[in-house]
Protein backbone atom coordinates (compact mmCIF):
# COMPACT_ATOMS: atom_id res chain seq x y z
CA UNK A 1 0.00 0.00 0.00
CA UNK A 2 1.90 3.40 -1.16
CA UNK A 3 1.62 6.43 1.19
CA UNK A 4 0.05 9.28 -0.78
CA UNK A 5 -0.07 13.19 0.82
CA UNK A 6 -3.06 14.14 -0.62
CA UNK A 7 -5.90 11.97 -2.57
CA UNK A 8 -8.20 14.56 -4.95
CA UNK A 9 -12.01 12.62 -5.65
CA UNK A 10 -12.97 14.34 -8.69
CA UNK A 11 -10.70 15.32 -11.97
CA UNK A 12 -13.02 18.25 -12.98
CA UNK A 13 -12.28 21.72 -13.00
CA UNK A 14 -11.71 22.18 -9.00
CA UNK A 15 -10.36 18.82 -8.63
CA UNK A 16 -7.67 19.73 -11.25
CA UNK A 17 -6.89 23.27 -9.97
CA UNK A 18 -6.93 21.80 -6.20
CA UNK A 19 -4.54 19.54 -7.77
CA UNK A 20 -2.59 21.94 -9.42
CA UNK A 21 -1.99 24.27 -6.10
CA UNK A 22 -1.28 21.63 -3.65
CA UNK A 23 1.41 19.88 -6.13
CA UNK A 24 2.34 23.58 -6.13
CA UNK A 25 3.62 23.70 -2.88
CA UNK A 26 4.90 21.29 -2.33
CA UNK A 27 2.60 18.18 -1.58
CA UNK A 28 2.36 14.81 -3.60
CA UNK A 29 -1.28 14.79 -4.91
CA UNK A 30 -3.01 12.01 -6.66
CA UNK A 31 -6.00 13.42 -8.75
CA UNK A 32 -8.16 10.36 -9.43
CA UNK A 33 -10.89 10.91 -12.43
CA UNK A 34 -13.31 8.64 -13.75
CA UNK A 35 -13.32 9.51 -17.39
CA UNK A 36 -10.73 7.27 -19.12
CA UNK A 37 -8.29 9.31 -20.73
CA UNK A 38 -8.61 8.52 -24.15
CA UNK A 39 -12.51 9.83 -23.92
CA UNK A 40 -13.12 12.85 -25.51
CA UNK A 41 -14.86 15.33 -23.66
CA UNK A 42 -17.43 16.93 -25.02
CA UNK A 43 -19.42 19.43 -23.02
CA UNK A 44 -20.52 22.74 -23.80
CA UNK A 45 -21.94 24.09 -20.87
CA UNK A 46 -21.02 27.43 -20.02
CA UNK A 47 -19.11 28.83 -17.58
CA UNK A 48 -19.02 32.76 -15.81
CA UNK A 49 -15.78 33.23 -14.36
CA UNK A 50 -15.71 35.86 -11.65
CA UNK A 51 -12.55 38.30 -11.96
CA UNK A 52 -11.29 36.80 -8.49
CA UNK A 53 -11.29 33.55 -9.95
CA UNK A 54 -9.33 35.00 -12.97
CA UNK A 55 -7.28 36.31 -10.70
CA UNK A 56 -6.83 32.88 -9.04
CA UNK A 57 -6.83 30.86 -12.51
CA UNK A 58 -3.52 33.03 -14.05
CA UNK A 59 -2.21 32.44 -10.19
CA UNK A 60 -2.66 29.19 -10.90
CA UNK A 61 -0.61 29.49 -14.73
CA UNK A 62 -4.17 28.48 -16.17
CA UNK A 63 -5.66 31.64 -17.39
CA UNK A 64 -2.49 31.45 -20.25
CA UNK A 65 -3.96 28.29 -21.93
CA UNK A 66 -7.11 29.04 -21.84
CA UNK A 67 -8.22 29.41 -25.36
CA UNK A 68 -10.77 31.55 -25.09
CA UNK A 69 -12.78 33.77 -22.40
CA UNK A 70 -15.04 36.56 -23.41
CA UNK A 71 -15.17 39.56 -21.18
CA UNK A 72 -18.22 40.98 -19.37
CA UNK A 73 -17.34 44.90 -19.25
CA UNK A 74 -21.25 45.46 -18.40
CA UNK A 75 -24.26 43.99 -16.76
CA UNK A 76 -27.50 45.30 -17.13
CA UNK A 77 -30.31 43.74 -14.17
CA UNK A 78 -33.55 44.40 -15.00
CA UNK A 79 -37.00 43.59 -13.24
CA UNK A 80 -40.57 42.76 -15.71
CA UNK A 81 -43.08 43.32 -13.10
CA UNK A 82 -42.07 47.04 -12.19
CA UNK A 83 -39.77 48.32 -15.27
CA UNK A 84 -36.65 48.63 -12.91
CA UNK A 85 -33.06 48.25 -14.22
CA UNK A 86 -29.95 49.10 -13.42
CA UNK A 87 -26.23 48.68 -14.99
CA UNK A 88 -23.20 47.88 -13.78
CA UNK A 89 -19.99 48.47 -15.40
CA UNK A 90 -16.69 47.65 -14.92
CA UNK A 91 -15.15 50.84 -15.57
CA UNK A 92 -16.85 52.12 -12.67
CA UNK A 93 -15.59 49.29 -10.41
CA UNK A 94 -12.12 49.55 -11.92
CA UNK A 95 -11.18 46.34 -13.28
CA UNK A 96 -10.28 45.13 -16.38
CA UNK A 97 -14.00 43.23 -16.56
CA UNK A 98 -16.63 42.33 -14.31
CA UNK A 99 -16.08 38.27 -15.51
CA UNK A 100 -15.51 36.33 -18.69
CA UNK A 101 -17.65 33.26 -20.07
CA UNK A 102 -16.11 30.47 -21.31
CA UNK A 103 -17.34 26.89 -22.27
CA UNK A 104 -16.15 24.30 -19.77
CA UNK A 105 -14.55 22.22 -22.51
CA UNK A 106 -12.18 25.27 -22.94
CA UNK A 107 -11.43 25.41 -19.34
CA UNK A 108 -10.94 21.91 -18.37
CA UNK A 109 -8.64 21.79 -21.84
CA UNK A 110 -6.83 24.53 -20.16
CA UNK A 111 -5.97 22.61 -16.76
CA UNK A 112 -5.19 19.92 -18.30
CA UNK A 113 -2.56 21.21 -20.56
CA UNK A 114 -0.72 23.16 -17.42
CA UNK A 115 -0.75 20.13 -15.55
CA UNK A 116 0.78 18.72 -18.71
CA UNK A 117 3.20 20.77 -17.82
CA UNK A 118 3.90 18.98 -14.85
CA UNK A 119 5.09 15.15 -15.23
CA UNK A 120 5.37 14.59 -11.38
CA UNK A 121 1.32 15.70 -10.95
CA UNK A 122 -0.59 12.60 -11.50
CA UNK A 123 -4.12 12.25 -12.80
CA UNK A 124 -5.43 8.72 -12.49
CA UNK A 125 -8.04 8.28 -15.26
CA UNK A 126 -10.49 6.07 -15.87
CA UNK A 127 -10.69 4.97 -12.00
CA UNK A 128 -13.52 5.34 -9.55
CA UNK A 129 -12.03 6.06 -5.88
CA UNK A 130 -13.58 6.37 -2.49
CA UNK A 131 -12.64 6.89 1.26
CA UNK A 132 -12.76 3.54 2.58
CA UNK A 133 -12.10 3.90 5.96
CA UNK A 134 -9.92 6.52 8.09
CA UNK A 135 -7.41 6.73 11.32
CA UNK A 136 -4.91 8.57 13.19
CA UNK A 137 -2.86 7.85 10.64
CA UNK A 138 -4.92 8.71 7.76
CA UNK A 139 -7.55 7.80 5.08
CA UNK A 140 -7.60 4.88 3.01
CA UNK A 141 -8.40 5.45 -0.27
CA UNK A 142 -9.63 2.43 -2.46
CA UNK A 143 -9.92 2.71 -6.15
CA UNK A 144 -11.20 0.42 -9.28
CA UNK A 145 -11.92 0.68 -12.90
CA UNK A 146 -8.69 0.76 -15.22
CA UNK A 147 -6.65 -0.58 -12.16
CA UNK A 148 -7.38 -1.68 -8.26
CA UNK A 149 -5.43 -0.57 -5.39
CA UNK A 150 -5.60 1.13 -2.54
CA UNK A 151 -3.40 4.03 -0.56
CA UNK A 152 -3.03 6.03 2.43
CA UNK A 153 -3.37 9.53 2.20
CA UNK A 154 -3.22 12.62 5.09
CA UNK A 155 -5.93 14.06 3.18
CA UNK A 156 -8.61 13.57 1.09
CA UNK A 157 -10.36 15.66 -0.47
CA UNK A 158 -14.23 15.26 -2.22
CA UNK A 159 -14.13 17.65 -5.48
CA UNK A 160 -17.56 16.57 -7.32
CA UNK A 161 -20.60 15.78 -6.54
CA UNK A 162 -21.74 11.84 -5.55
CA UNK A 163 -19.90 10.84 -2.41
CA UNK A 164 -22.38 9.80 0.04
CA UNK A 165 -21.78 12.71 2.59
CA UNK A 166 -23.32 14.86 0.63
CA UNK A 167 -26.70 13.76 0.69
CA UNK A 168 -26.75 12.67 4.11
CA UNK A 169 -25.55 16.04 5.39
CA UNK A 170 -27.11 19.08 3.47
CA UNK A 171 -29.47 21.26 3.69
CA UNK A 172 -31.68 21.63 0.56
CA UNK A 173 -34.05 23.01 -1.84
CA UNK A 174 -35.97 22.13 -4.73
CA UNK A 175 -36.90 25.49 -6.87
CA UNK A 176 -39.95 23.88 -9.28
CA UNK A 177 -37.53 25.27 -12.00
CA UNK A 178 -35.22 23.81 -14.94
CA UNK A 179 -32.79 25.87 -16.62
CA UNK A 180 -33.34 25.80 -20.68
CA UNK A 181 -29.33 26.57 -22.16
CA UNK A 182 -28.38 27.05 -25.36
CA UNK A 183 -26.50 29.40 -27.27
CA UNK A 184 -28.26 32.39 -29.04
CA UNK A 185 -27.77 34.82 -31.82
CA UNK A 186 -29.16 38.27 -31.69
CA UNK A 187 -29.55 40.94 -34.07
CA UNK A 188 -26.67 43.15 -32.90
CA UNK A 189 -23.33 41.30 -31.67
CA UNK A 190 -23.11 40.78 -28.16
CA UNK A 191 -20.60 43.41 -27.37
CA UNK A 192 -19.46 42.24 -24.14
CA UNK A 193 -22.34 43.36 -22.69
CA UNK A 194 -24.76 40.91 -20.09
CA UNK A 195 -27.94 40.83 -19.31
CA UNK A 196 -30.04 39.55 -16.24
CA UNK A 197 -33.74 39.96 -16.26
CA UNK A 198 -36.17 38.63 -13.69
CA UNK A 199 -39.98 37.70 -14.84
CA UNK A 200 -42.92 36.19 -13.12
CA UNK A 201 -41.16 32.89 -14.31
CA UNK A 202 -37.84 33.30 -13.06
CA UNK A 203 -34.41 35.01 -14.03
CA UNK A 204 -33.46 34.72 -17.63
CA UNK A 205 -29.42 35.11 -18.22
CA UNK A 206 -27.63 36.32 -21.58
CA UNK A 207 -24.38 36.00 -21.11
CA UNK A 208 -21.72 37.11 -24.11
CA UNK A 209 -19.47 34.61 -25.48
CA UNK A 210 -17.55 35.92 -28.83
CA UNK A 211 -19.90 37.34 -31.13
CA UNK A 212 -23.03 36.10 -29.60
CA UNK A 213 -24.60 34.34 -26.03
CA UNK A 214 -25.13 31.83 -23.57
CA UNK A 215 -28.56 32.11 -22.52
CA UNK A 216 -29.91 30.37 -19.09
CA UNK A 217 -33.91 30.26 -19.25
CA UNK A 218 -35.65 29.56 -15.77
CA UNK A 219 -38.71 27.95 -16.67
CA UNK A 220 -41.09 25.88 -13.97
CA UNK A 221 -41.06 22.11 -14.09
CA UNK A 222 -42.76 20.67 -16.90
CA UNK A 223 -42.39 23.76 -19.41
CA UNK A 224 -38.92 22.77 -20.87
CA UNK A 225 -39.97 19.83 -22.71
CA UNK A 226 -41.96 22.49 -24.69
CA UNK A 227 -39.12 24.77 -25.56
CA UNK A 228 -36.28 21.79 -26.20
CA UNK A 229 -38.71 20.65 -28.93
CA UNK A 230 -39.58 23.71 -30.42
CA UNK A 231 -38.48 24.70 -33.68
CA UNK A 232 -36.06 27.03 -34.42
CA UNK A 233 -38.35 30.05 -35.14
CA UNK A 234 -40.73 29.37 -32.64
CA UNK A 235 -37.85 29.57 -30.16
CA UNK A 236 -36.92 32.56 -30.80
CA UNK A 237 -39.51 34.33 -30.93
CA UNK A 238 -40.50 32.57 -27.86
CA UNK A 239 -37.32 33.96 -26.17
CA UNK A 240 -37.70 37.34 -27.90
CA UNK A 241 -40.67 37.73 -26.37
CA UNK A 242 -39.75 37.43 -22.83
CA UNK A 243 -36.50 39.69 -22.48
CA UNK A 244 -37.95 42.11 -24.85
CA UNK A 245 -35.80 45.06 -26.20
CA UNK A 246 -32.85 43.61 -24.19
CA UNK A 247 -30.53 42.75 -26.60
CA UNK A 248 -33.00 42.72 -30.00
CA UNK A 249 -34.60 40.13 -31.60
CA UNK A 250 -32.93 36.36 -30.85
CA UNK A 251 -33.08 35.01 -34.46
CA UNK A 252 -30.55 31.96 -34.13
CA UNK A 253 -30.36 28.99 -31.07
CA UNK A 254 -27.97 26.05 -30.70
CA UNK A 255 -27.02 23.21 -28.91
CA UNK A 256 -29.82 23.02 -26.70
CA UNK A 257 -30.36 21.50 -23.42
CA UNK A 258 -32.22 21.82 -20.03
CA UNK A 259 -31.40 20.34 -16.41
CA UNK A 260 -33.31 21.11 -13.02
CA UNK A 261 -32.86 23.52 -10.43
CA UNK A 262 -32.09 22.92 -6.92
CA UNK A 263 -30.30 24.31 -4.20
CA UNK A 264 -27.64 21.93 -1.64
CA UNK A 265 -25.78 23.09 1.25
CA UNK A 266 -23.46 20.39 3.08
CA UNK A 267 -23.40 21.76 6.54
CA UNK A 268 -19.88 19.83 7.32
CA UNK A 269 -17.64 20.23 4.97
CA UNK A 270 -14.80 18.71 6.97
CA UNK A 271 -14.45 15.14 7.90
CA UNK A 272 -11.86 13.02 9.77
CA UNK A 273 -8.77 13.89 6.91
CA UNK A 274 -11.49 14.65 4.82
CA UNK A 275 -12.73 17.91 2.84
CA UNK A 276 -15.52 18.17 0.39
CA UNK A 277 -15.33 21.33 -1.77
CA UNK A 278 -17.04 22.43 -4.88
CA UNK A 279 -19.96 20.54 -5.99
CA UNK A 280 -19.24 18.24 -3.34
CA UNK A 281 -19.72 21.21 -0.47
CA UNK A 282 -22.55 22.93 -2.21
CA UNK A 283 -24.97 23.33 -5.59
CA UNK A 284 -26.64 27.02 -5.91
CA UNK A 285 -28.80 28.43 -8.17
CA UNK A 286 -27.14 30.28 -11.25
CA UNK A 287 -29.01 33.16 -11.02
CA UNK A 288 -25.86 34.64 -9.32
CA UNK A 289 -23.27 32.44 -11.61
CA UNK A 290 -21.60 31.76 -7.75
CA UNK A 291 -21.38 28.13 -8.21
CA UNK A 292 -17.80 27.81 -9.92
CA UNK A 293 -16.24 30.49 -8.41
CA UNK A 294 -17.03 29.84 -4.60
CA UNK A 295 -15.84 26.05 -5.44
CA UNK A 296 -12.75 27.79 -6.55
CA UNK A 297 -12.70 30.33 -3.51
CA UNK A 298 -12.39 26.93 -1.42
CA UNK A 299 -9.47 25.82 -3.48
CA UNK A 300 -7.84 28.84 -2.49
CA UNK A 301 -8.53 28.69 1.10
CA UNK A 302 -7.20 25.45 1.71
CA UNK A 303 -3.99 26.71 -0.33
CA UNK A 304 -3.60 29.43 2.11
CA UNK A 305 -3.67 27.50 4.89
CA UNK A 306 -1.29 24.62 3.80
CA UNK A 307 0.95 27.07 1.82
CA UNK A 308 3.34 26.91 4.43
CA UNK A 309 3.52 23.02 3.90
CA UNK A 310 2.67 21.80 7.63
CA UNK A 311 3.60 18.06 7.57
CA UNK A 312 -0.01 16.79 7.94
CA UNK A 313 -2.40 18.83 5.70
CA UNK A 314 -5.39 16.63 7.03
CA UNK A 315 -5.05 17.12 10.96
CA UNK A 316 -8.10 17.87 12.57
CA UNK A 317 -7.24 21.21 13.69
CA UNK A 318 -6.39 22.36 10.03
CA UNK A 319 -9.13 21.24 8.80
CA UNK A 320 -11.16 23.19 11.71
CA UNK A 321 -10.09 26.54 10.80
CA UNK A 322 -10.75 25.70 7.06
CA UNK A 323 -14.19 25.10 7.83
CA UNK A 324 -14.12 28.10 9.67
CA UNK A 325 -12.76 30.18 6.88
CA UNK A 326 -15.18 29.10 4.90
CA UNK A 327 -18.01 29.67 6.53
CA UNK A 328 -18.80 33.25 5.72
CA UNK A 329 -18.24 33.38 1.92
CA UNK A 330 -20.47 29.92 1.59
CA UNK A 331 -23.45 31.74 3.80
CA UNK A 332 -23.24 34.85 2.04
CA UNK A 333 -23.29 33.05 -1.40
CA UNK A 334 -26.76 31.04 -0.17
CA UNK A 335 -28.19 34.11 1.26
CA UNK A 336 -27.73 35.80 -2.34
CA UNK A 337 -28.61 33.23 -4.55
CA UNK A 338 -31.37 31.66 -2.40
CA UNK A 339 -32.52 35.41 -1.38
CA UNK A 340 -32.44 36.35 -5.20
CA UNK A 341 -34.77 33.56 -6.00
CA UNK A 342 -37.46 34.32 -3.28
CA UNK A 343 -37.74 38.01 -3.37
CA UNK A 344 -37.44 38.33 -7.23
CA UNK A 345 -39.67 35.51 -8.05
CA UNK A 346 -42.64 36.30 -5.41
CA UNK A 347 -45.38 37.95 -6.60
CA UNK A 348 -46.33 39.71 -3.04
CA UNK A 349 -47.20 43.47 -3.75
CA UNK A 350 -44.91 44.34 -0.63
CA UNK A 351 -41.79 42.37 -2.40
CA UNK A 352 -42.33 43.83 -5.52
CA UNK A 353 -42.30 47.19 -4.76
CA UNK A 354 -39.50 46.22 -2.36
CA UNK A 355 -37.43 44.64 -5.36
CA UNK A 356 -37.79 47.77 -7.27
CA UNK A 357 -36.64 50.16 -4.77
CA UNK A 358 -33.68 48.12 -4.18
CA UNK A 359 -32.92 48.07 -8.03
CA UNK A 360 -33.32 51.80 -8.00
CA UNK A 361 -31.13 52.04 -5.10
CA UNK A 362 -28.08 50.40 -6.61
CA UNK A 363 -28.94 52.35 -9.60
CA UNK A 364 -28.88 55.80 -7.63
CA UNK A 365 -25.88 55.11 -5.05
CA UNK A 366 -22.63 54.55 -6.70
CA UNK A 367 -20.84 53.19 -3.65
CA UNK A 368 -23.99 50.66 -3.18
CA UNK A 369 -23.81 49.78 -6.83
CA UNK A 370 -19.80 49.32 -6.34
CA UNK A 371 -19.94 47.11 -3.46
CA UNK A 372 -22.63 45.05 -4.70
CA UNK A 373 -20.60 44.12 -7.80
CA UNK A 374 -17.50 44.09 -5.92
CA UNK A 375 -19.01 41.16 -4.03
CA UNK A 376 -19.82 39.22 -7.35
CA UNK A 377 -16.42 39.40 -8.28
CA UNK A 378 -14.09 38.84 -5.61
CA UNK A 379 -16.77 37.02 -2.84
CA UNK A 380 -16.60 37.31 0.88
CA UNK A 381 -12.77 36.97 1.11
CA UNK A 382 -12.17 40.71 0.33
Amino acid sequence: MRDLDIAILGGGPIGLSAGIVLHEIGYGVDVFERRPADTPLDDRRILALSEGSRLILSRLGVWQHLASATPITRIHVSDERNRSRVALSAAETGVPAMGYVTTFHALHAALSARIGADAALRVRHGQHARVAGSDSEGARIAWSGAEAGESNALLAIHAEGGAPHVTQDARTRDYGQWAIVAEVWAAQPAQQQAFEHFTEQGPVALLPIEDHYALVWTVPSGAQEDLLHADEDDFCQRLTGVVGGLAGPITRVARRGAFALGMRMTHSITGPRTVFMGNAAQQLHPVAAQGFNLGLRDVWTLRELLWRRPADPGAAALLAQYARQRQTDRQSSLWITDGMISIFGSKHPLLRAGRGLALHALGALGPLRNAFARRMMFGALH
